[in-house]
């Protein structure tokens, strides 16, 4: 992943909500 996806708001949330998820 890089940092420019990282920072997109869309992605900022999935990769929260997967990290909530495990």
């Amino acid at each position: 992943m890089t940092l420019n996806n990282f920072w997109n708001p869309k992605s900022l949330f999935f990769f929260c909500t997967q990290n909530i998820a495990l």
